[in-house]
């Protein structure tokens, strides 16, 4: 239905520079990575608790049954001696620190992590191999967020084992997180609560690393055979690289060290990790370098894993919030000044053809689930497009050429129409090879088939069913059909060949209307191209190529480069 003459290029906006809205800006990665992380906690922290009492559990100052449950019985005699001992409350020590610290910790270790990757995916040599871009970005992941990470876990880990290390000793006398953290920092300064950073990086950094190379390649084999996008959660869940078995005496003599209290009595006595780990095989064999690995790994993996899925579907949820809009009317209806202007969650003013998302966050353009923008509600006949050459491509009235408004003579739409933002139809290109014709210099129509009245301006979700290839005019005009995903009927359809037994006559109808809709304005009818037939969307080789040809200037749902 465009309303300019073929080869006039339409412009970008004017006015004020804006930003659009990619999925998922920087700051829904840091809401998400934060609230992932603190959420993590919740179920895992006894574990971790577990496993800081039995890597302590060797020193050979505890005597009786504790010194006895920690050397033979494990995390689950451990675990049962705690809840005897402490109750519930014990095995939360260090909650409160490692819960809050969690969340601005965990923010700069996913958000350093998305950053990274994305940088080294652009650079050389390393963009060229995801599996050091994922190592690359996630040990870098692990050395900037240390930062935060150390002096959380120096008061959490103090809090965890002070009841296993005091024996009554006023020095570890700690009543809470935020005393042991006051404590620590006035009486061993800045540095008390940075004891064992390199050694939790040497640690933490090889999982770090490789538990995103793991990651990133299970996240992609299961989108290449998922239809949804919950590739994240069975990703996230696989067994965790070995590294968290092999690196456990790292963080042993980690651990030991960020528990001793500098200046005070020294339990273990290590000078750094290193003499750390050669006293641990020295003192307690090779055995105790796998002291409390059990309980490592059972709190680890959880931890991490649902750390990550929910992460990924945080990023969804923020981002959809992120990226709500609204349209405000300015003007009266069937006056020339009427305008449909969009607005973003910040209230500022954005294109709906621009800066509105074709996919929702976390979905993919292949799943055939896209975005439109509303123009002509069902059952109207004002004919209303996104103005492609004014400022912020409101939605505005069509005009003839004698200046009038322009309404649609053949009577109402039988359907919601729209467009899909993002994308655009060039007129200078050929638009299908087997049709020989050029697009139509708008972004592509939808004809929604779904049963409720949309309002103009509203940006709604559909399922893509496939498309009419009409000519209009000499030009190729591609007609996606496609149904509200909340219709009732929108489980049951999912091509074109299904619409007709759900909805007899629906297409014939819709394919009718098209064609004959301007011989009341005095014009020609339209015709179709591939013998007048809708394409499937799955079954038709040129209607799959729409959702693959992502880089193709001649029909790329994601591409406005031509409409700069």
């Amino acid at each position: 239905m465009s309303s300019r003459q073929p080869g006039d290029r339409p412009k970008r906006e004017e006015g004020p520079p804006h930003h659009a809205l990619p999925p998922p800006s920087l700051t829904v990665t840091m809401l998400a990575s934060a609230t992932a992380s603190m959420l993590s906690r919740i179920p895992c922290h006894p574990l971790d608790t577990v496993k800081a009492k039995l890597q302590v559990g060797a020193q050979g100052g505890l005597r009786g049954v504790l010194r006895h449950t920690l050397r033979t019985e494990g995390l689950r005699g451990v675990l049962r001696h705690t809840l005897r001992t402490e109750g519930l409350r014990g095995l939360y020590r260090g909650f409160g620190a490692a819960f809050v610290g969690s969340g601005p910790a965990g923010c700069l270790y996913f958000t350093t992590y998305e950053l990274a990757k994305k940088g080294l995916l652009s650079v050389g040599l390393v963009g060229q191999s995801p599996f050091l871009a994922h190592f690359g970005a996630g040990l870098l992941a692990e050395l900037v967020s240390c930062a935060l990470w150390v002096p959380i876990d120096v008061v959490k880990e103090r809090m965890q084992v002070q009841s296993t290390l005091a024996a009554g000793k006023p020095s570890y006398a700690y009543t809470g997180d935020l005393h042991a953290a006051a404590t620590i920092l006035r009486t061993e300064g800045l540095r008390g609560l940075y004891r064992g950073y390199g050694a939790t990086v040497l640690s933490f950094g090889p999982f770090s690393a490789l538990y995103f190379v793991y990651y990133e390649q299970l996240k992609g084999l299961a989108e290449a055979f998922s239809a949804s996008n919950d590739s994240s959660t069975s990703a996230s869940t696989r067994r965790p690289p070995p590294e968290l078995h092999s690196t456990n005496v790292l963080d042993m003599a980690k651990l030991r060290m960020q528990v001793e209290r500098a200046g005070g009595e020294r339990t273990f006595g290590y000078t750094n990790v290193f003499h750390g780990v050669a006293r641990i095989v020295s003192d307690e064999g090779w055995r105790g370098i796998f002291r409390g690995a059990g309980a490592r790994i059972a709190f680890q993996a959880p931890t991490t894993a649902i750390a990550l899925a929910a992460f990924e579907r945080l990023k969804v949820g923020y981002g959809r919030l992120a990226e709500r809009v609204e349209a405000r009317e300015v003007g009266t209806p069937d006056t020339p000044g009427y305008r449909v202007f969009f607005y973003n969650t910040e209230g500022k003013k954005i294109s709906p053809w621009h800066d509105i998302a074709l996919t929702e966050p976390g979905t993919r353009i292949e799943q055939g689930v896209l975005r439109y923008v509303v123009e002509i509600p069902k059952g109207t006949d004002q004919k209303m497009e996104i103005a492609t050459d004014e400022p912020w491509n409101p939605i505005k009235q069509d005009t003839r050429k004698d200046g009038a408004l322009r309404y649609l003579k053949h009577g109402p739409v039988l359907c919601n129409y729209g467009a899909f933002p993002q994308t655009w139809e060039d007129p200078s290109a050929e638009a299908h090879p087997q049709v020989n014709l050029a697009g139509d210099n708008d972004p592509i129509d939808v004809i929604e088939i779904g049963s409720r009245v949309a309002q103009r301006g509203e940006v709604v979700k559909v399922k893509v069913l496939g498309a009419f290839a009409l000519v209009d005019e000499g030009e190729l005009d591609w007609k996606v059909l496609a149904i509200d995903v909340n219709d009732p009927k929108a489980a049951s359809l999912n091509d074109v060949s299904e619409v007709e037994k759900q909805m007899p006559g629906t297409l014939a109808a819709v394919q009718e209307w098209y064609r004959v809709y301007k011989v009341a304005e005095g014009k020609q009818k339209n015709s179709y191209a591939f013998d007048d037939k809708a394409l499937d969307r799955h079954g038709h080789e040129s209607w799959r190529k729409l959702f693959t040809a992502r880089s193709s200037p001649k029909f790329a749902f994601d591409s406005t480069s031509g409409a700069q």
